[in-house]
């Protein structure tokens, strides 16, 4: 050990980078330090209309959930996630579905979808 020779510094641990060597002060670049009993602001209302229903239609033929997710290729096709509920509107021939989710009406692939009013319909997995 040669005393004139400075050591490397020890590795960081993880009370290091959890903890600061010296404190810190809270508050904003005004040098204003919040009391720690400072209320929590409310946030504001929702205002009706912000948020899009899932209300159903007032005509449907059918309601399903959908079973994967889609992002829509086209304009006119509906985007979704897994488990929502879709209101079909009318069944195409090639397997899509005209169908209503949440206030907005467009086409989607009938094979990503079961019917809610069947028990154990059959489950095909997109291609």
């Amino acid at each position: 050990y040669d005393p004139n020779f400075p050591l490397p510094p020890r590795p960081l641990t993880t009370v290091d980078m959890c903890y600061p060597a010296a404190p810190v002060a809270l508050g904003d670049s005004l040098g204003d330090t919040p009391s720690p009993l400072s209320p929590v602001p409310e946030p504001p209302p929702a205002l009706l209309g912000d948020y899009p229903s899932n209300k159903p239609p007032s005509e449907y033929i059918d309601k399903v959930i959908t079973l994967y997710p889609y992002q829509a290729a086209q304009d006119d096709e509906l985007s979704f996630d897994c488990d929502q509920e879709i209101y079909v509107l009318r069944y195409d021939d090639n397997n899509w579905c005209e169908g209503q989710f949440m206030g907005r009406v467009g086409m989607f692939p009938g094979n990503y979808v079961q019917s809610m009013s069947t028990d154990g319909g059959s489950q095909t997995q997109p291609s």
